[in-house]
């Protein structure tokens, strides 16, 4: 930073100091100009401006872990789940249309596992996904090792993609729903096109020594066009999601092109 502050200073000063321009006539009674003085200065921003970048965007952080463990296991639960849902090239058009979805007194007063999509649009990724590894405890030997691994990869994208919406009315509502269930629940709910959604839940459990859990979601929109013309959209979530015991994930769009998820990756001992 010492040596961008000089440069600059050494900037500043040819700026001030030499003139920008100078002009002299030649042979032929015209003018020519030169601008050697201004380029150098120009010359001297663009350097300073490259430094600048170079001091700001360049720096980066690295934290090595290791650790070593000296254990043979007995026993282990591994899960991994892996998913990629990606949007491509697509094309979507809505022309004088009315979308609803609407989930209304609905998922009440369960027990375990629910999953559910709703999508009254076009062009859409949706998903609900449930992975248990368990290593059950059986009762054997005391001090038996374990190991417990849970690892969770998402990718999700909407590439060079276009959607058109022209004097439409979307809409996506939860009415009453989602209520008084006990376990895990998982609902995605969507109204608008070229869409990626998605409800996870890894688990890998058991009575462990070493517990190791990674995650790792990547979602991208790249080179999109979304032309949304007279058409008003409308997401409600109303007296919904109540009283719920457990896991309990949701995701609602009335949009275009855009990235959901949620995730849950649990690797846990339950002991000996």
């Amino acid at each position: 930073m010492k040596k961008l502050a000089l440069l600059l200073a050494l900037v500043f000063t040819l700026s001030v100091a030499v003139p920008a321009m100078s002009q002299v006539n030649n042979e032929d009674g015209n003018i020519d100009s030169y601008y050697a003085y201004a380029d150098l200065a120009a010359l001297a921003v663009l350097k300073a401006k490259a430094i600048l970048e170079l001091e700001l965007l360049l720096k980066t952080k690295r934290v090595d872990i290791n650790v070593e463990i000296d254990l043979i296991g007995s026993q282990a639960a591994e899960n991994g789940v892996f998913i990629k849902a990606i949007n491509d090239g697509v094309y979507g058009c809505d022309d004088c249309t009315v979308k609803d979805a609407k989930l209304d007194a609905s998922i009440l007063d369960n027990s375990g596992i629910v999953q559910a999509n709703q999508n009254s649009g076009h062009i859409n990724n949706q998903g609900n996904v449930v992975a248990i590894a368990a290593d059950v405890d059986d009762g054997g030997t005391d001090g038996k090792v374990s190991f417990t691994e849970s690892q969770v990869v998402v990718e999700q994208a909407n590439l060079e993609s276009e959607t058109l919406t022209t004097d439409s009315i979307i809409t996506a509502t939860i009415w009453g729903s989602i209520n008084g269930n006990t376990g895990v629940v998982q609902f995605n709910q969507n109204s608008g096109n070229a869409n990626n959604q998605h409800n996870i839940l890894a688990l890998a459990v058991g009575p462990a020594a070493v517990a190791l859990n990674e995650v790792a979601l990547g979602q991208v929109n790249a080179n999109l066009i979304v032309n949304d013309i007279n058409s008003p959209r409308y997401a409600l979530i109303y007296d919904s999601i109540n009283g719920n015991t457990g896991v309990v994930q949701v995701n609602q769009n009335v949009g275009t092109l855009n990235n959901q998820a949620n995730i849950i990756s649990i690797s846990g001992a339950t002991g000996n």
